[in-house]
């Protein structure tokens, strides 16, 4: 009985547990439905940003980068109303950093009389009580304005900003004043969808062309050696050494060695171009100083020049040196001195060629020879190198044995300059032998000697005869003298006797 018993509580407690939770499910079915139903019922379209502030519609132009927003502000008493008259007196809002963020600097104050909401207008939408669209919101202030020049990252539905506007009454001095920071979720704006990125495969990398160099194909300077003290024009050809690339903007710089100057213009020269393999002449007017050095100057041209390739633009420089041959005139003079008048036969006389290098060059191999008439004609002098401004001589021995004869020589100087180039200075001199034939004795007539007469030592008689007539003549004007020394005391006693007699009379 017992036994009938117990089980009989168990199946009533098990029925009893079957019933319970079915109908827990069927009330919680029913719950859940009706409170998503009265949310979705209840739910609006905005925002609530915080506070007594709702943001009640927003819109995103991302064509335009401009994002609008209607904002209710109902942080005043519902009860006051408000006139028609009631206008903004100031506005302010300032994007900060979010998912939305200022492409440039915003930061505006408009009056509610400007309604551009392309750039950033404001405008008073509703002044009433009746409810809103949230809960417990009665009348409202709403307010519709624009940012622009606004950029959405797509990665969320976060804005972020400030605010400030003052609104008042014609009729009364009544002001409402409101400012604050809104965060909120844009919720209708919904991030956007990643990309997952495709694989591609590598584009195979187009090849460079070869890289174009600027060449000197050639350049002129006249065909000769130019000489010093001398202007000149140097012709450079330019060629483009590549097939595919035109080269722009070349820019030529001249930098000359001493010897040379740039006559009349400046060392840097431009070329707008040089097509595929093409070449340009570019003339630069230069002087050979006198102070050059004879053999070699040189020319230094480098070159700066762009290109474009694979839509690339580069830049390359480069630069080469031309060699211009420079003559020094020769300035060699010579002088013969001590040259005889007259030459005895058989007797020797020397002559003296005296020379002087007045060019700027160094002369080499200097050589001095004599030719000619003469007993010994193959004098050679071996002078050496002579260098700018030395000087120096030569002596030769002139011996002829042909009495009555004329030596006829020439003297002969020998040089090499500093291109290699032989030059040969000549002086002639011409001199009379005496004829001393006659004063020889043939050696087959023997004449007699001479009498030898003995020498006077003693005066001869015309001298003794000048001596006494010399001294006749000087006796002569001594007695004289006395004479008329005498006559004179003489005189002169007499008139002395004759004043004295007068005086005693």
């Amino acid at each position: 009985m017992k036994r009938i018993i117990s089980l009989f509580l168990a199946a009533l407690i098990l029925l009893g547990t079957i019933a319970s939770s079915i109908m827990m499910v069927a009330y919680a079915d029913e719950d859940t439905s009706s409170s998503e139903a009265e949310d979705e019922k209840e739910k609006p379209d905005g925002v609530h940003a915080g506070g007594d502030i709702y943001i009640e519609s927003y819109d995103y132009d991302a064509a335009k980068e401009r994002l609008t927003i209607v904002m209710i502000d109902a942080g005043y008493d519902p009860d006051l109303q408000l006139p028609d008259d009631t206008y903004l007196e100031s506005f302010y809002a300032a994007l900060m950093s979010s998912n939305f963020y200022p492409a440039s600097s915003v930061d505006y104050s408009r009056p509610a009389s400007i309604t551009d909401m392309d750039n950033g207008g404001v405008e008073i939408l509703k002044w009433d009580n009746t409810p809103g669209p949230f809960p417990l919101i009665g009348a409202g202030l709403r307010l519709r304005f624009t940012f622009p020049n606004v950029k959405w990252d797509g990665e969320g539905n976060e804005i972020y900003f400030r605010y400030s506007y003052c609104y008042g009454m014609e009729a009364t001095t009544h002001k409402l004043e409101n400012s604050g920071t809104i965060r909120a979720n844009l919720t209708q704006i919904k991030p956007l969808e990643k990309e997952e990125p495709q694989e591609s495969k590598p584009e195979t990398p187009k090849p460079e062309p070869a890289t174009p160099y600027i060449l000197l194909k050639g350049y002129d300077y006249g065909g000769a050696d130019v000489p010093a003290g001398s202007d000149f024009d140097l012709a450079l050809t330019l060629y483009n050494t590549s097939a595919d690339l035109a080269l722009e903007n070349i820019v030529i710089k001249v930098t000359p060695s001493k010897g040379l100057s740039i006559i009349g213009a400046s060392n840097t020269y431009y070329i707008s171009g040089i097509g595929k393999q093409g070449t340009v002449v570019q003339s630069i007017p230069l002087k050979c100083l006198t102070s050059a050095v004879p053999g070699s100057e040189s020319v230094a041209v480098s070159f700066s020049y762009e290109y474009v390739s694979n839509d690339t633009r580069k830049t390359l420089s480069s630069e080469e040196t031309v060699s211009v041959p420079v003559a020094q005139a020769d300035r060699f003079e010579v002088e013969l001195t001590d040259v005889p008048t007259l030459m005895w036969p058989g007797e020797r006389s020397t002559v003296m060629v005296n020379y002087v290098n007045k060019g700027r060059s160094e002369l080499y191999n200097l050589t001095a020879t004599i030719s000619g008439n003469i007993e010994d004609p193959n004098q050679i002098h071996n002078l050496g190198n002579i260098a700018a401004g030395a000087s120096g001589n030569a002596k030769f021995q002139l011996v002829s044995n042909e009495p009555g004869g004329l030596v006829d020589c020439v003297i002969t100087l020998s040089y090499e300059n500093a291109e290699g180039v032989i030059t040969e200075v000549t002086k002639n001199l011409q001199c009379e032998v005496y004829d001393n034939s006659q004063d020889f004795v043939d050696v087959g007539i023997e004449e007699p000697m001479p009498a030898v007469v003995p020498e006077q030592t003693g005066m001869r008689w015309w001298q003794v005869l000048l001596v006494a007539v010399g001294c006749l003549a000087l006796g002569g004007f001594a007695g004289y003298w006395m004479f008329l020394k005498t006559k004179m005391k003489r005189e002169y006693d007499d008139d002395f006797d004759d004043d004295d007699e007068e005086d005693d009379d």
